[in-house]
Order: C-alpha cells, then sequence, then structure tokens
C-alpha cells in the first residue's frame, strides 16, 4: 500500500501537468478546476503518507550497484508535506494572479512539473 501511495504521489501532479499541457484551448475555469483538483489531492495523500510507515521502491537498476529507487523516511515525509501544502497554498494565490494573465493552463503545467520534481527528490 505504501508503494502505490509513494508512486501516487508522483504520478498525480505529472499526469495533472501534462493534462493541461493538453488543455490550452480549454475555458480558463476548467483549467483552474484541473489544477485545484490535482493540489488538493496531492497534499491529501501527502498528509496521509505522514503517517504510513517508511517505504521503498526500486524502479530499475543501471547496473548492479546503481539502482534508481524511490525511498522514503521521517524527513522525506516533512519535506513532501511541506512542499505538497506549501505549493497548495501557491496554487491558491497562482489561480487568483493569473485569472487575467494570458497562457494560464502553461502556467500550472509548469508549477504542477516542478511539483513533481520537487517531491521525486524527497
Amino acid at each position: 500500500m505504501n508503494r502505490i501511495i509513494l508512486v501516487s504521489l508522483l504520478l498525480i501532479p505529472l499526469a495533472g501537468g501534462a493534462a493541461l499541457s493538453f488543455c490550452r484551448g480549454a475555458k480558463k475555469k476548467t483549467a483552474d478546476v484541473i489544477f485545484a483538483m490535482v493540489l488538493i489531492a496531492e497534499a491529501i495523500l501527502a498528509g496521509w503518507y505522514l503517517f504510513l510507515p517508511d517505504a521503498s521502491l526500486d524502479l530499475f537498476a543501471m547496473t548492479d550497484t546503481l539502482r534508481v529507487s524511490l525511498a522514503s523516511d521521517g524527513v522525506s515525509r516533512v519535506f513532501l508535506a511541506i512542499g505538497a501544502f506549501g505549493f497548495l497554498f501557491a496554487g491558491i494565490y497562482a489561480t487568483r494572479y493569473m485569472e487575467h494573465g494570458s497562457r494560464q493552463s502553461s502556467f500550472y503545467a509548469f508549477m504542477l512539473f516542478s511539483l513533481t520534481a520537487l517531491i521525486g527528490m524527497d
């Protein structure tokens, strides 16, 4: 179960960013709703993941000694929560800030891709 949540924490903002990058011609409210749903889902999962035990998942091995893996411990879960909730609050501000701007969905997509990178480094 922990591994599924660990992978979901990366895939949710990645999928949301990809969806927003293909929604360039859509209404601005559609982009707002997708962006808000992704950030809220990420914050809920991050808050839930704070109380789960440590997990580790090997994605692939480049060599016998060099592996690419996802792992969590107490400190990484705290930074995960700070990042997820920080992006949630920044996203609330960004929707009001980008209300009259152009290329709103592109901005949201890049913001979600940044969140994916931040979560992946935790």
